[in-house]
């Protein structure tokens, strides 16, 4: 039986934590610099921008020690053992989702999806290339997901789910995991500044990716009981699932060298088939509840 007013105020205190940690910083560079991208774009700042990934699991360790928690479903072990599948799943699902999204743009800013247009423009050895070195590296890289993902999946959204359900946590977490780029989505980040109803309507984007992308991300976390399969998920997700977009729309890079392509615009196709799996994968663990 869990003591629903200590898990509500451990949320709460993991959730401002995890605010204050990442926006200080965040708001403070901005206003010294002028703008964000004067300092996040910056080579002299890569290192502190891969450091405010991890407030999140610095949030996780500082709750837990506050409230005397202890390290009870850490999600901190592999399980591989019969688990590998949703390893493989997580590290394909992204670029799954980053094809078809290419396709779908592909008939929005091109004439369609051609694998002749795609061999033109990108050779053979390239893609299987990029392939190789996402399929190679991504677990390497997926070191700095961790800081969000330790956070997120392995704290934030089992507690989510004990109060208020499944659904309720994929929803409630997903805004939760959206708010929190506000500060980036506001400097530019990912949608620009030129599109109608900035920013309220990037932030109200990033919160519906975060919903269905973190749905999937909760699923993988639950089948496996680990952290690591959601690292690596969202770690090729953050590094390769855009440049599959670009692979199988090659218009894309016209459009961009060119300056006609509206950030938001991109955005907005590119989340249709994160929408879609999450929803699947939302149905799928509510009726593996049920059957449960």
């Amino acid at each position: 039986m869990i003591n629903k007013k200590l898990e509500m105020k451990r949320i709460i205190l993991f959730v401002l934590l995890t605010y204050l940690i990442t926006w200080i910083p965040e708001i403070t560079l901005t206003v010294i610099h002028g703008d964000f991208m004067s300092w996040a774009g910056s080579t002299k700042f890569g290192f502190l921008s891969v450091l405010l990934m991890f407030p999140p699991a610095i949030a996780n360790i500082l709750t837990r020690i506050i409230t005397k928690e202890g390290w009870k479903d850490s999600y901190l072990h592999l399980h591989l053992q019969r688990n590998f599948k949703y390893y493989i799943f997580g590290e394909l699902f992204t670029v799954f989702c980053g094809m078809t999204a290419g396709i779908i743009m592909a008939y929005v800013f091109g004439n369609g999806f051609s694998l002749k247009n795609i061999l033109e423009a990108n050779s053979l050895v390239s893609i299987l290339g990029l392939a190789g070195i996402m399929l190679a590296i991504a677990p390497a890289l997926s070191f700095y997901t961790f800081g969000e993902e330790f956070g997120w999946r392995a704290y934030l959204y089992p507690k989510l789910e004990e109060l208020t359900g499944t659904t309720g946590a994929v929803i409630i977490g997903g805004i939760i995991w959206g708010l929190w780029h506000a500060p980036l989505t506001i400097g530019g980040h990912n949608f620009g500044t030129d599109y109608w109803g900035y920013p309220w309507l990037g932030i109200l984007v990033m919160c519906v990716y975060c919903i269905f992308i973190g749905c999937v991300l909760l699923w993988i976390t639950k089948k496996t009981k680990s952290v690591y399969p959601a690292c690596i998920a969202h770690s090729v997700n953050n590094n390769f699932a855009g440049s599959m977009a670009v692979v199988f729309c090659p218009e894309l890079v016209k459009l961009q060298e060119s300056g006609e392509l509206n950030q938001m615009y991109y955005m907005l196709l590119f989340v249709i088939p994160f929408v879609i799996l999450g929803i699947i994968i939302l149905f799928i663990m509510l009726k593996e509840q049920k059957k449960a």
